[in-house]
Order: structure tokens, then sequence, then C-alpha cells
């Protein structure tokens, strides 16, 4: 099965979050967990975007950290409106 990445900004807490549902009660739209009004809980199912990486937290290869910044940069590419 294919695997497909939603990029979005991250909200501040679930109320304000894409996949919120206001049902019976305030779920996740993701996981049906019930919601933390305060900040981002742990099993939030969004993870953020890692850090490009630069001379200062390289701790790999020249190279790997290449490949690692162009795909970030493709992950990214859509979502900054660079199509």
């Amino acid at each position: 099965m294919s695997k497909s990445i939603l990029v979005i900004d991250t909200p501040e807490c679930c109320g304000k979050c894409p996949c919120f549902l206001e049902v019976a009660t305030d779920c996740c739209g993701v996981n049906g967990k019930d919601i933390d009004s305060h900040g981002k809980p742990d099993w939030c199912p969004l993870k953020d975007v890692p850090e490009k990486m630069t001379d200062e937290n390289r701790w790999y290869s020249e190279d790997y950290a290449r490949g690692r910044n162009t795909c970030i940069d493709e992950i990214l590419k859509g979502a900054n409106g660079n199509e």
C-alpha cells in the first residue's frame, strides 16, 4: 500500500486542529482519542517535519545530510506554495 504525507501548520492545541471532531464528545478525527485542550498531547498523530542538517547539527556524512535535506525540501515544496 502506498503512503501519503499531508503537510499542515501544527496547531497550538487539539481544538484548533483540522482533525478535531466536535461530536457528542470532543475527539481526534484520526485516532478517536479524547482531545487535550491545552497543547499537543504525546499521542498526537501529527509529527513535526525534521530540521535540516547543518554543519552544526550534522551527525552523519555530508552526502547523507544533503540527501536528507533534499527530501525535506521536497516534502515542504508544495506546503510553501513552491510547486
